[in-house]
């Protein structure tokens, strides 16, 4: 018996195959261009995060610090944990925002064709914020240069827009906020035009709202258990970041010096008083023996010892 081995593919299959790719060449040709757009378009949309990080050198041969030494099978590392806490504590990063209230409660975005971008440096205006209504906060207000002299803000709060006019350099105040619009440097006469044609959004933080950003983009770690502590923040705006670590960095020192200062005065407060103590002992003293010479009609003990072995 006689078999015949059949090919899988035959002519005629080739045949189409060739028919159909030779109509269809341009797809191949046309679905490079479109992929690399598209993906260069999802890369432009994405937002750039950076991370900025500062160090801390803690002084190890104080008092402060030497209960932080701990010892495992005569090798010694030193436990900062506690200061760990205290860097990523929540007193420690509001009195940091506090300091930086007026450049980083408000942030500012230029809205484009494609893509809206915060703006940290470089704004025509900066906004003072005195008091505000806390909807407003986190919510997005339309900003529109007018002219020289005035702007215009639109709240979206849900469906309704709030629409308020203001004058530059005047306090803007009604039920909701009180506010200062200011123009920086770069706002003159000259550029009024090109600077009413952009579309500008704002956001207003509350001061919680940035102390649960920071802390939670705040990372800080201990090399090798050394006297050594690394503080990192991740942001999307590079400056922002540095100015809060240098920022923290200053509270941190700060208030390390006064700490020490407090407990300075508290160990002289302690002093003072035992000294005190111990006056008031000597005069009590004093004042027993007084009276035993006072009782005894002795008016000079020391005579009267010389005078008794004059005698004897």
């Amino acid at each position: 018996m006689e078999t015949k081995k059949q090919s899988i593919v035959t002519e005629k299959d080739l045949n189409l195959l060739w028919r159909v790719v030779k109509s269809n060449w341009y797809i191949p040709l046309l679905i490079v261009p479109v992929f690399y757009l598209a993906g260069s378009f999802y890369a432009y949309k994405q937002i750039d995060v950076y991370q900025a990080s500062t160090q801390l050198l803690l002084n190890k041969n104080e008092e402060y610090y030497s209960g932080n030494v701990v010892t495992d099978a005569g090798s010694y590392y030193i436990d900062n944990s506690n200061e760990k806490k205290v860097i990523k504590s929540y007193d420690l990063m509001k009195e940091t925002v506090l300091r930086l209230k007026d450049k980083i409660q408000v942030s500012y975005y230029i809205i484009g064709r494609v893509k809206t971008a915060e703006q940290f440096s470089g704004n025509p205006f900066e906004i003072k914020i005195n008091n505000i209504n806390p909807i407003w906060y986190e919510s997005v207000v339309d900003f529109k240069v007018l002219d020289y002299d005035n702007y215009q803000m639109s709240l979206h709060n849900g469906d309704q827009i709030k629409t308020f006019k203001g004058q530059f350099e005047k306090e803007l105040v009604n039920l909701d906020f009180s506010i200062v619009v200011k123009r920086s440097s770069i706002f003159n006469r000259n550029v009024v035009a090109s600077i009413s044609a952009i579309n500008y959004q704002i956001k207003i933080h509350s001061i919680d709202w940035l102390i649960a950003n920071f802390q939670g983009a705040m990372i800080v770690e201990n090399p090798d258990y050394t006297n050594i502590l690394s503080v990192s923040i991740s942001d999307i705006i590079p400056e922002r970041v540095v100015l809060v670590l240098d920022t923290l960095n200053k509270v941190y020192t700060e208030n390390t010096v006064k700490s020490k200062i407090e407990l300075n005065e508290k160990t002289l407060v302690y002093i003072e008083k035992q000294l005190d103590e111990i006056t008031d002992n000597l005069k009590n003293i004093e004042d027993t023996m007084q009276d035993y010479r006072q009782r005894k009609n002795i008016l000079d003990l020391n005579w009267e010892l010389q005078d008794y072995f004059d005698k004897l």
